[in-house]
């Protein structure tokens, strides 16, 4: 196990490796809330058009 810390974290293809890794769970977490805080945006605009806002055209 000592070998594979050694290797990912002293050798330049190991650290690019992990900071490709970690830019990937970065992404993946930007993109759910981003996803998450859209359709709740749209749901909240929907409400309000249903409610009696603005007609839908």
């Amino acid at each position: 196990m000592g070998s594979a810390w050694n290797s990912l974290m002293a050798t330049d293809s190991g650290l690019l490796s992990l900071a490709v890794f970690i830019f990937m769970l970065g992404m993946g977490v930007f993109f759910v809330v981003f996803f998450i805080r859209k359709i709740r945006a749209e749901d909240a605009a929907a409400q309000q058009r249903d409610a009696g806002g603005k007609p839908n055209p």
